[in-house]
């Protein structure tokens, strides 16, 4: 099952973003990424459908630095 999500943060921007893909209370997968010049930044998770244990959604959270962002994917049937 593949996650693609894009996303961007206000500027200005430096270092790297950290990524947590969660079902539930459980962490699926950790990524981090390095955001373009205009600080967006675009990460494709690829996950076993077993290790989503059922779950209707996921939740992706970036850090960057201080700033924070979370956004619900729904999982497709």
């Amino acid at each position: 099952m593949v996650f693609s999500y894009t996303a961007r943060f206000a500027r200005p921007c430096s270092g790297r973003v950290a990524l947590t893909l969660k079902a539930g209370p459980r962490v699926v997968a950790r990524k981090t990424v390095k955001p373009d010049r205009n600080c967006r930044y675009r990460v494709r998770f690829d996950v076993l459908r077993s290790r989503l244990r059922g779950a209707r959604s996921v939740t992706v959270s970036s850090r960057l630095g201080r700033r924070t962002a979370s956004r619900r994917l729904p999982t497709p049937a």
